[in-house]
């Protein structure tokens, strides 16, 4: 199951130092009754599911005090098993158990730190799993 994941620059950090994050992660992934209601293409229900975990990866940011940074998902393909539903309508999920670093294809962030309050409006850049060290 593709998964999109709210990340901080601490999960990152984390992923680098051990090449984990074993701390709970919520994010969202294309459940089907979310395909079914929204009818959308792949591409664009995977774009609305990024959004979704850009903004929670903002709204963590902007929680623990920043006001300029980087909005970070992690992209994962993970075993159903390892994911938590925890809204099929809504695709929310989480990942009780963290993430291994062997399970992230890639990380979407924005290309340079922005005024995190205006941050949805830019578009994310894509970096593969081995350009981690880009972000942290």
């Amino acid at each position: 199951m593709r998964v999109f994941l709210s990340a901080t620059l601490d999960d990152l950090e984390a992923l680098r130092e051990s090449g984990r994050i074993r701390s709970l992660l919520a994010g969202f992934a294309a459940t089907p009754p979310l395909v079914d209601r929204l009818g959308l293409e792949r591409e664009e229900l995977d774009l609305a599911l990024v959004l979704a975990a850009a903004d929670g990866s903002r709204d963590a940011a902007i929680d623990s005090g920043l006001a300029v940074g980087r909005r970070l998902v992690i992209v994962a393909e993970l075993p159903e098993g390892d994911v938590r539903v925890e809204s099929e309508s809504e695709g929310e999920v989480s990942l009780p158990e963290g993430v291994d670093m062997r399970r992230v294809d890639a990380f979407l962030a924005d290309a340079v730190p922005l005024e995190l309050a205006v941050a949805d409006r830019e578009e994310l850049a894509w970096f593969g799993a081995q350009e981690l060290d880009l972000l942290t």
